[in-house]
């Protein structure tokens, strides 16, 4: 198992990391897919338009992790199978460790990593190359075009095919939750406690 701790890496802005998802959906055709299919990319559609790249299905324990890894020379993604029967299921947290390898492919070049939520080190976001690899997946799972109309996590998570988890924290990214008497409500709780905390000083 390599590469299972989070790095460091070049700093990288969430909106460069944007302009990458949103560009990669459009060189793919789904532009406007709410939620496209994840394992076709991997498997056929990107073997199509860059011949070098692989995508690989491994015995089980071989990557760790979360099961899924991005290798160089050749570019590859790897799954372990029983992440790959996840992914070719459209279950929303295989599709999701899918666009996060993508997203190693798309800004780590040459480096190997392989996805293990459960061993991110403290690196600074700008730093991080999990959470780029995350914020690639979730601007590249759920841009804000698609997702604009959805009143609550739930919708996104429909529509996308993600986690609600995913889709609420999406939510928030874009200042799209809690909306209106909740938010209202928490930005009125924040200022009362300002107040109070400036009292007793």
């Amino acid at each position: 198992m390599i590469g299972l701790n989070d790095a460091y890496g070049g700093p990288l802005r969430r909106d460069y990391i944007r302009r990458q998802a949103l560009t990669l959906r459009y060189i793919l055709g789904v532009e406007r897919e709410p939620a496209p299919d994840v394992a076709r990319i991997l498997e056929h559609v990107l073997p199509e338009l860059a011949p070098s790249f692989e995508f690989r299905v491994v015995p089980n324990g071989d990557i760790g992790g979360d099961g899924a890894l991005t290798s160089w020379d050749p570019p590859c993604i790897s799954f372990e199978e029983r992440a790959y029967h996840e992914l070719a299921l459209a279950i929303p947290r295989a599709r999701f460790t899918g666009l996060h390898e993508l997203g190693h492919l798309t800004l780590h070049r040459g480096m190997v990593q392989a996805r293990n939520t459960a061993q991110v080190r403290d690196v600074r976001d700008l730093n991080s190359v999990e959470r780029h690899a995350n914020c690639f997946a979730a601007e590249f799972a759920m841009p804000h075009d698609i997702i604009k109309d959805c009143k609550v996590p739930r919708d996104v998570a429909t529509l996308c095919k993600v986690s609600v988890e995913a889709a609420e924290y999406r939510m928030r990214d874009c200042a799209m939750w809690p909306r209106g008497d909740d938010r209202q409500r928490i930005v009125d709780g924040f200022a009362d406690l300002l107040k109070k905390l400036r009292s007793k000083n």
